[in-house]
């Protein structure tokens, strides 16, 4: 369903761009949500009825929950995203911080794999505009890190190169690390105690 983004029916905020430039890079989206853990809409980019794109987001909230609980479960750490297939609609859902989730609703069975990236992209631009990226304190790296310096690390299924390492963001995590990468991006990495790879938080 390619076609322009419907006319706001609440006041832009600091989520617009990224959920419009989502809807804009993906032209069979139907629509992009920010939504918090209760399901309810924080603020919306739509090429179908408002309402309608606000109960997507309210129908996810319990099976999100669920997974959140299974993942934990099996000891698989943090779920970072969720991809849904149907004869009619698909969806691609990122974390973008505690309890704040991305959703992007799609037109038919379609693959995913362009939507999952540009669904990654607008996550992180999301988390920026939380603040999530940018809050920490760096102080120097705790007392009883082990290890040597992560050279590189998983986001998304990509390996990243690490240019630097600024820091701890807590000295409270002995084994998570701020870091620049080689493209500038200041990221929260922690390494993984059972397979000792660096993932990105």
């Amino acid at each position: 369903m390619s076609g322009p983004i419907l006319a706001r029916d609440t006041d832009p905020t600091g989520f617009t761009a990224a959920l419009e430039a989502l809807l804009e890079a993906v032209p069979d989206g139907l629509c992009a949500t920010f939504l918090d853990a209760e399901g309810e809409t924080i603020d919306l980019a739509t090429r179908v009825d408002p309402y309608a794109a606000r109960v997507y987001s309210a129908e996810l909230a319990l099976p999100l929950a669920s997974l959140r609980d299974a993942t934990r479960q099996l000891s698989m750490g943090p779920l970072r995203a969720v991809s849904l297939v149907g004869a009619v609609r698909s969806a691609v859902l990122h974390c973008v911080a505690d309890g704040c989730d991305l959703l992007l609703v799609v037109e038919g069975a379609t693959p995913l794999a362009r939507a999952s990236y540009e669904c990654a992209r607008a996550a992180r631009c999301l988390a920026l505009e939380t603040g999530v990226s940018t809050r920490r304190a760096v102080s120097l790296r705790p007392e009883g890190a082990t290890g040597e310096a992560p050279r590189a690390f998983l986001e998304d299924g990509r390996v990243r190169r690490v240019a630097a390492v600024l820091g701890a963001p807590d000295a409270t995590l002995t084994e998570a690390l701020l870091v620049r990468t080689l493209e500038g991006d200041e990221c929260v990495i922690a390494r993984d105690p059972a397979t000792q790879r660096w993932f990105r938080l």
